[in-house]
């Protein structure tokens, strides 16, 4: 039996590439990855998630992901901003 080859492709007019275009944001992210763009260890992310200042799922026993909306509303938050405790000086 021969085998029949194709003729050569021709491009589809008005053809996108199906890929995710680079600046579009993923739709969720990871502790590392929310860690990495706050510029925090993934402990802290980790701890803001356990103390509700950040919201996020747990998708397995070691898979959590933070929604892209959740990042977004963290980082609109205005910044409170807290006296720091200084010992008094014993001068």
């Amino acid at each position: 039996m021969e085998r029949r080859r194709c003729g050569p492709l021709k491009p589809v007019p008005d053809a996108q590439p199906r890929r995710r275009a680079a600046a579009e944001a993923p739709i969720v992210y990871t502790v590392a990855e929310v860690a990495d763009r706050l510029k925090i260890s993934p402990g802290t992310v980790r701890n803001m998630i356990d103390q509700g200042q950040l919201y996020a799922l747990r998708l397995h026993v070691r898979r959590i992901v933070i929604p892209r909306w959740a990042l977004d509303e963290l980082v609109a938050r205005p910044a409170t901003v807290t006296e720091l405790h200084r010992p008094a000086s014993n001068a």
